[in-house]
């Protein structure tokens, strides 16, 4: 998996996707109580999470720094700084897909 900004569409209807989530959804079932901390904290705090440095994200989800990486790793990142890069991504789509919706109920 490539760390460049991929969306796709989401299969429920809700709208763009970003890969993270997506990846997250499907390895959810397969996850250690650990690191389903870590992808928790990530869908429940996506715009905080890239603002954190590994050790803080680590100690907010009650978890270690290589469980982060290893999470990362596991979603498809190279390392905690790739993952970073993908929720700020995430958090821009979410962003960017509230503005067009918006233009389109606002008179």
């Amino acid at each position: 998996m490539t760390n460049e900004p991929v969306k796709k569409a989401d299969t429920d209807g809700a709208g763009p996707q970003h890969v993270l989530l997506a990846s997250i959804r499907t390895l959810r079932p397969s996850l250690s109580p650990a690191q389903l901390q870590v992808v928790d904290t990530i869908t429940r705090h996506v715009e905080m999470c890239p603002r954190l440095t590994v050790s803080e994200f680590a100690e907010r989800t009650g978890t270690s720094p290589t469980t982060v990486v290893r999470t990362a790793h596991l979603l498809g990142y190279s390392g905690y700084r790739a993952l970073q890069r993908a929720m700020v991504e995430v958090t821009t789509l979410a962003s960017a897909t509230r503005e067009s919706a918006s233009r389109w109920t606002t008179p």
